[in-house]
């Protein structure tokens, strides 16, 4: 996941790579604040920060 202070540059490199009118498809949780998964889909362990974002705070 991509943390909140690295998600200008992120955004900075999407529009420098794609061509102009070209295609993005962007997914994010919906919501605010960041919550830390050790359990997966099926009960595999794994680690992993979840950066909850406003559809606001992406279109910003």
């Amino acid at each position: 996941m991509i943390s909140r202070s690295s998600t200008p540059g992120v955004f900075a490199q999407f529009r420098r790579v794609l061509r102009p009118g070209g295609p993005l498809m962007v997914a994010f949780n919906l919501g605010t604040g960041e919550t830390l998964r050790t359990e997966g889909y099926g009960g595999h362990p794994m680690r992993v920060s979840v950066h909850r974002r406003t559809a606001e705070e992406v279109a910003a």
